[in-house]
């Protein structure tokens, strides 16, 4: 903004209290000119590198990369008002044409004006073929690009007059002028249209949510809330079942157990990283604050230890027996105590700890916790995550068996290597590749906890725009890792879960997916942080 407002100073101080052959405060003009030159080139060199270094997660803040035209042709405008006078603007005339081509550019003139066009022709790039400035969906945002627009069209009309009488060819001049002026008159018209409708519809009454790397907390809740509902209404079913008389529900009591396995395991992931690095990140700014959310984590931890002990017996049950029954009124009496609390403490998290993580924590702490928390559990399997968490001693692992429970993963946690069963054959066997594993499944708890956690959270999150702001959380912390994320995420997902995110979040495709492109914005900026 200063730049802009000093260069357009400079525009006017020529022509401001001139006439015919005098012209105005032009020393002024030069004296602002030359400050917006300094601020000019901080602009365009601070911003173009932070360009490349920023993940620009949110889109709302994409469009405002036309300021970068702006700053070239906007002093490309200045200088000739500057050295030209008015008649660098105007129609010639009878008078001004016999004085000579006074509109003819000069070397500057043409540095500036074909630079500001590279950079608007790389912005049209990344805005049509790339899909990486603008988005379908309508945002007040999009009115940053209206300026640039009508800067653009301005300069190449006056290049226009300034090539027209001379010796050079002025038809490439001619139809870039038109062809500008038509893009800048249908964005402005657009761009007022859907602001017209949103008027009218008082949408701009709704403010925007604003959201960074560590939103991905609160987006874990919101998951939780929406898992929590679906397995309170399938309990309610199953109560009711239950108490009708030959009724058969132990289908849909295991189908309940299944969904709380998967739902403990996220959880167990969420509260141990609060546990073991975001309320101590929240305790070095604000000493003790954590205290009650300790407390609180601990009094659902016993709750969860009784629903985990009536889904295990649900789990193991052939038949509807009477301890499979008295398993089934257990987890749903318990279920209906745990997910009002559940919900009371993630709204008391959210009211007074994530509150003080907008105050307190910055872009690049955001970042490295993010970071922390990935390299926490990277690789990191379901069992050595609960052997981790465990106060019970480990026992020696021994196994014969060829099936899955022969794999014993946490035992990486004690010493440094997975539990992984005799190998049957000789030692040449060990070098054929791909491995055999066993038949069936393979269970959650031999499963990697990323590979749990990622999917289990964007298919309970409720709103399209939260699954796809909670997988920008972790490309803004981990750009390189987006496509692994993008893996992982795929595995979990069915097709039209998968499609919506990947939409929204191109770079998360991995190699050899349909939509993969190679992504020059995220190559440029791995060759940076580097």
């Amino acid at each position: 903004m200063p730049m802009a407002s000093c260069i357009a100073a400079a525009m006017v101080a020529p022509i401001y209290d001139g006439f015919e052959g005098h012209y105005g405060y032009t020393e002024l003009g030069w004296f602002l000119f030359g400050l917006a030159g300094v601020l000019c080139v901080v602009l365009m060199g601070g911003t173009l590198i932070e360009a490349v270094s920023y993940h620009w997660s949110d889109e709302r803040t994409r469009p405002s990369m036309g300021m970068w035209v702006v700053a070239l042709h906007l002093p490309f405008l200045a200088y000739l008002m500057l050295t030209r006078g008015p008649a660098a603007m105007s129609y010639p005339t009878a008078s001004t044409s016999a004085a000579g081509p006074v509109s003819r550019l000069d070397a500057l003139e043409h540095t500036l004006f074909f630079a500001g066009l590279s950079i608007f022709l790389v912005l049209a790039w990344l805005a049509v073929p790339m899909g990486f400035l603008i988005k379908l969906k309508f945002d007040f945002s999009f009115w940053a690009l209206a300026f640039p627009l009508d800067i653009l069209s301005c300069s190449t009309m006056v290049y226009f007059k300034a090539t027209r009488d001379t010796k050079l060819e002025p038809k490439f001049a001619h139809g870039l002028a038109y062809a500008t002026l038509a893009l800048a008159s249908y964005v402005n018209a657009v761009l007022f249209l859907n602001t017209t409708f949103w008027l009218l519809k008082r949408r701009w009454l709704r403010p925007d949510v604003k959201w960074a790397p560590l939103s991905l907390n609160k987006l874990t809740h919101e998951a939780f809330r929406v898992a929590g509902r679906k397995m309170m209404a399938q309990a309610k079913a199953l109560l009711v079942q239950l108490d009708r008389e030959g009724g058969s529900p132990l289908a849909l009591a295991q189908s309940l157990a299944a969904e709380w396995e998967v739902y403990s395991i996220t959880l167990e992931w969420h509260a141990h990283q609060e546990d073991k690095i975001m309320f101590r990140e929240i305790d070095a700014f604000n000493p003790m604050a954590t205290r009650d959310g300790y407390r609180q984590h601990m009094e659902l931890e016993k709750m969860e230890e009784r629903l985990n002990n009536a889904a295990r017996r649900i789990d193991a049950a052939d038949t509807l027996s009477e301890d499979a029954m008295a398993a089934c009124r257990s987890f749903v009496t318990e279920l209906a105590a745990y997910v009002p609390y559940m919900e009371k403490h993630m709204d008391w998290e959210e009211e007074n700890l994530l509150a003080m993580n907008r105050r307190t924590f910055n872009m690049d702490i955001q970042i490295r916790i993010v970071r922390k928390i990935w390299d926490a559990y990277e690789a990191m399997s379901v069992e050595e995550l609960r052997a981790s968490v465990s106060s019970e001693h480990e026992k020696r692992w021994v196994a014969k068996t060829a099936d899955w429970h022969g794999y014993n993963l946490a035992q990486f946690h004690r010493c440094g290597h997975y539990g992984y069963p005799d190998h049957e054959g000789d030692i040449e066997s060990l070098l054929s590749f791909p491995p055999t594993f066993p038949e069936g499944k393979m269970p959650l708890t031999k499963q990697q906890v990323w590979r749990v956690v990622l999917p289990y959270v964007v298919r309970n999150l409720p709103e399209p725009m939260m699954r796809t702001r909670f997988v920008r959380c972790w490309t803004w912390g981990l750009p390189e890792r987006a496509q692994h994320i993008g893996e992982m995420i795929y595995r979990g997902l069915d097709d039209a879960e998968w499609a919506a995110v990947a939409k929204d979040v191109p770079e998360i495709i991995p190699r050899g997916l349909p939509g993969w492109v190679r992504r020059i914005c995220l190559t440029l900026q791995k060759l940076f942080l580097l």
